[in-house]
Order: structure tokens, then C-alpha cells, then sequence
């Protein structure tokens, strides 16, 4: 008898995820632009990806929530860094909470087990860390219209680069080409496997939120070295499962050049490292205005 790992319930998931073709934007916002230089337009290409994950013809962000996970890596001694910044951001005094509360956009902060630091190793249990993927899909409880990843986890820029080069390299590769079934799985297991041995709890929640999001037809927003690095755990196991998520912001050059490997750009041009969420809101404030154009305006608007 086959004994089932826990990693196998989440490949069966994303087997169910739909497809990208399932998600179709209505004829009336299909048919306004058919000019090659509308079509092309950032802007035109950004209000396109809403309407079709929103399923609608006129895209809204009148629910908008921003979720940041909090998380520590051993080796690194931030518990007062973090819990300044819980206690920060319930009461208002974070960067990203004054931005969210000008812009009406709702703030969660979601602890994962800070008073034990995770320890990066291939010896993290399977079953733990698809707990930390269960917990992540906690994100998408809310709904709304628009989700925002960001994270709170010192350490996590000495650990998720090196993670997000081999995801590029992964993604590179032949492992891409998928013939069956059964060669889906073992791209699954190697590329959750790689998680496992390289990534912090913060980052598999991620891609539980991100899978999650995805099974609710919900686009995301991400930023920083975990929502790069979860991004890219699913990018590499096939483009169709990051298809709802774009990237809001980076804070240097290093995450320019992974992003751009993935194929994308962020939604805000140059560098933000303002704290945790505040690309993400940034991001949402860039993208709101565009919402009042016609398709008719996107080729000399910008952002």
C-alpha cells in the first residue's frame, strides 16, 4: 500500500486549481481596445489582469486587505524588532498602518510561532511545513477584491536569495516540460522539497495564501524576499499558478533582476524600503486611479 506524504494533499490542490483560460474577462472590456499600442500599454495590461481575475468588466479595489506575515529565523535575535512592530501596527504607528488607514485599505498581521525561530534545514518535518502552507491560506479569509503578501522576518535576506536563484535556474530548466502526470508530481516534490530544505515558515505560508488566492480567483500583490521567493516556488512548478499575481514593489536591485527572470515587473518603478506592506500600498494607490480611465487613455498614462 502507497502510504501518502503530506505534501501529496497539496499537490492534488493545485492539480485542481483551474486553468488560466477558465478565467475569461467579459466581451464588453475584450472588445474596447484592438489597437497593437492599447493592447501592449502597462496600464491596459494591469486593468486586463484585474477584470479577469475579478471576472468582470470593470475592475474595483474598493475591498483591499494587506496581510504580512511575522516570522523568525534562528540565529537572528529581532523578537523585540517584531513585537515593536505587532504592537506598532495595531495601534497605528507603523508606516504601512498610517498608509493603509489613508488609503482604506485593511491590515493584518499574521505571527508564526516567533518564540521559536525557525531553523533553516532539510530536517524540517514535511508535516510542519504544510502546517505553515495551511496556516498562509488563513490570508484569504477576508475576500475583497485585492490581496497583499508582505512579511516581517529578519533573516529572511540571508536565506531567500540564494532560494530564489535556483527557482530560476529551475525554471530554466527542462524540469518545465511536463508530459504526464507523473512527471507533474516529481516537479511537485522536488520544488516543495527545495522549499522545505531552504525556506522559512513565512515563505511556505505565502504559497499556501498564494494557492489559496488562487482557488478563490483572487489576484495578489506581493513584495519583498519571502513574496519573491514564494512567487517563485510556484512559478517554477508552472507559469499558469502565478498568473494571478504581480509583484508590487522590490527593494534592490538583486530583487529587480529575480523578478525580472520570472518573466515580470513591478507595479512601482525603482526601490521602496519603507517597512514591511508599504510597497504594497504604494502599489494600490498607483493602481486606483487607473481605474477611472478608459482603455482609451492607457497609451499616455503612467504610473
Amino acid at each position: 500500500m502507497t502510504i501518502r506524504r503530506p505534501f501529496d494533499d497539496l499537490i492534488d490542490l493545485l492539480k485542481q486549481l483551474p486553468g488560466t483560460d477558465s478565467v475569461s474577462v467579459t466581451k464588453e472590456l475584450q472588445g474596447v481596445a484592438s489597437a497593437t499600442s492599447v493592447a501592449e500599454s502597462d496600464i491596459y495590461q494591469l486593468l486586463i489582469w484585474l477584470a479577469e481575475w475579478q471576472k468582470t468588466s470593470s475592475p474595483k479595489l474598493n475591498e483591499s486587505y494587506i496581510c504580512v506575515f511575522a516570522s523568525s529565523y534562528a540565529g537572528y535575535d529581532e523578537q523585540a524588532r517584531l513585537l515593536s512592530f505587532i504592537e506598532g501596527a495595531g495601534k497605528g504607528r507603523e508606516p504601512v498602518s498610517n498608509l493603509c488607514k489613508e488609503r482604506g485599505v485593511g491590515l493584518r498581521v499574521l505571527e508564526m510561532a516567533l518564540e521559536v525561530p525557525h531553523v533553516v534545514s532539510e530536517n524540517w518535518p514535511e508535516k510542519d511545513c504544510m502546517a505553515a502552507i495551511a496556516f498562509g491560506m488563513q490570508a484569504t479569509a477576508a475576500g475583497g477584491d485585492i490581496l497583499g503578501l508582505a512579511s516581517i522576518s529578519p533573516g529572511n535576506e540571508c536565506h531567500c536569495p540564494a532560494l530564489c536563484q535556483q527557482l530560476v535556474e529551475a525554471i530554466g530548466s527542462d524540469k518545465q516540460m511536463i508530459a504526464d502526470q507523473s512527471e507533474f508530481n516529481t516537479l511537485c516534490v522536488t520544488i516543495l522539497e527545495l522549499m522545505k530544505k531552504k525556506a522559512g515558515r513565512e515563505v511556505a505560508a505565502m504559497v499556501g495564501a498564494l494557492i489559496a488566492a488562487r482557488s478563490s480567483s483572487l489576484p495578489v500583490l506581493v513584495e519583498g524576499w519571502s513574496g519573491i521567493a514564494a512567487l517563485g516556488i510556484l512559478a517554477a512548478i508552472g507559469p499558469r499558478f502565478t498568473d494571478h499575481v504581480k509583484v508590487a514593489s522590490v527593494e534592490c536591485k538583486e530583487q529587480f533582476e529575480i523578478v525580472a527572470a520570472l518573466g515580470m515587473q513591478p507595479v512601482i518603478g525603482g526601490t521602496v524600503n519603507l517597512g514591511a506592506g508599504c510597497g504594497i500600498a504604494l502599489a494600490l494607490s498607483a493602481i486606483a486611479p487607473l481605474l477611472n480611465l478608459t482603455i482609451e487613455d492607457a497609451p499616455t498614462a503612467s504610473f
